[in-house]
Parts: structure tokens; sequence; C-alpha cells
């Protein structure tokens, strides 16, 4: 699927002059990381780190944009059905009440993917993952309570990432359009971008990601921001600063890297 794009080339960039005017905006929020862009219009890749942008993780709830994919194309699930709360207290009110699909796909409400993993078997993630080149490193069986994206070993990177989501973009997933159309729907933030966050913790640090794409004047621009900061450490902004660093960079790449 990649290759169907010519996502091959990549061309690294910096945001600015120099790499580490790139990484100002990581230590000014206190955390590591890495943004990588895409620009369809111009096949151009923005990395602020090659090698983070390659370093698989846990995709956390950012994995929610194709596990509704596979859900609704599967019919593991509808558009109109309404996930009944079990009662138990989760750490976020949100997710203690009854709720849909996009609502759980906003408000990231894990048990709600939970139960449509224990109706999708393993061999089905397999399938899809493989046909859309979103495998990863492909380890799907050391998750909890059938999560594989908040906790075990899964791996996508910042590049697995662009790749699913331009795909995506162009209606080339092994999904009907229907089914890509709702979902992307679900991602629609605000006139102009369309994504989704994810948090999880792996091997003592903190994860964060938001991932998707902008509707420019010039074309879509896909991101994807990973930030990491020790489990340690005050969580402090850490969540804010995926979109804040996300957006600093892009606005700068159309101001003077197109």
């Amino acid at each position: 699927m990649r290759a169907q794009f010519s996502l091959l080339l990549a061309i690294l960039i910096f945001i600015g002059t120099t790499p580490v005017m790139a990484q100002t905006v990581f230590s000014s929020c206190g955390v590591k990381g890495s943004t990588t862009l895409y620009d369809l219009s111009s096949n151009r890749w923005v990395m602020t780190d090659q090698a983070d942008a390659d370093r698989q993780t846990l995709p956390a709830s950012t994995f929610k944009i194709f596990h509704s994919l596979i859900a609704l194309d599967t019919g593991a699930t509808t558009l109109g059905e309404v996930f009944e709360w079990d009662g138990v207290e989760r750490e976020f009110p949100i997710w203690n009440e009854d709720t849909t699909l996009e609502d759980a796909f906003r408000n990231s409400t894990i048990w709600v993917y939970e139960e449509l993993a224990n109706r999708i078997d393993h061999s089905t993630y397999q399938r899809y993952l493989h046909w859309a080149d979103y495998e990863g490193n492909g380890d799907i069986e050391h998750g909890q309570d059938s999560n594989f994206w908040v906790y075990g070993a899964f791996g996508i990177s910042p590049k697995d990432q662009i790749a699913m989501l331009v795909s995506l973009y162009k209606n080339e997933l092994p999904f009907s359009r229907q089914s890509m159309n709702i979902v992307k729907s679900f991602m629609k933030e605000d006139e102009n971008t369309y994504g989704k966050t994810g948090w999880t913790q792996q091997d003592g640090t903190h994860i964060g990601w938001w991932v998707g794409y902008r509707e420019t004047s010039v074309g879509p621009i896909f991101f994807a921001t990973r930030l990491t900061k020790p489990e340690s450490e005050n969580l402090g902004n850490f969540l804010e600063c995926r979109k804040q660093i996300t957006n600093v960079l892009i606005n700068e790449y159309l101001k003077n890297g197109h």
C-alpha cells in the first residue's frame, strides 16, 4: 500500500534553519520526542528526528482510527449501537456512562474498544493490518483484557501512522468507503483538522501521540507527533503539548518550508 502513493523517498528537512531550532519546541515543553510531517502535494517528508520517525512504540488510542474501521467493516458494531456501561467506575467520569462508538472514539473510552476486541478475533486483526500495511512489529498477542494497543508489545512508528492516514485520506484502505467516511467524521476536530490523540505508559515512560492531517491551501499536511517523558516526573502540560508542538511546526513549515 505504501508504495502506491510513493512514500519511498524521505526528504529530510528541518523546521527553520537547524535541527536545534526544531527541538526547541520540545525542550520548552519539558519533553522529548519528534514530529513527522508529510506534505501530500509535494511528496515531501519533514522529520525533526529521522531515527525517531522509524521507532515503533505502542500506538495507544491512535489505534482507534484503524480499530473503528475494522469494527464497522466486519459488523462487530454499527454506528447506532449504544454500549451499556457495566457500572465499573473508571478513571474519567465521561467513561462511566452508556456511549456510542463516536463518543467512545472522541472520549477515548477504553472499555468500549476492549469490548470490540472481544468480538474480533486476532486473525481478523492480522488480516486487515497486513492488507493495509499497518502491521508495525506485528505483535498483537501480549495485551491486557484483549487490549494490545495501550498495553503489551505492539509497535507502530510515526511513519507507519502517516502511511495509514494517507491511505485513509485517499480512500485506499481495505475498507468500505462508507466506513472510511464515518471514521473521518469521528476524527474531525475543527473545520480543517482531523486527528486522534493517544496516551499510555511503556517501560517507565509516558508516551503521548497526536496523529492526523490538516487541510491547507496547498493540500493536506499529515502529522504524527509522539512525545515521551519519564513516569517518575510530573506530567505537567505533557498532554497539551502534543497539539501545541504539532501546530507550531505545521505553521512554521507552511510559512518557511513549503
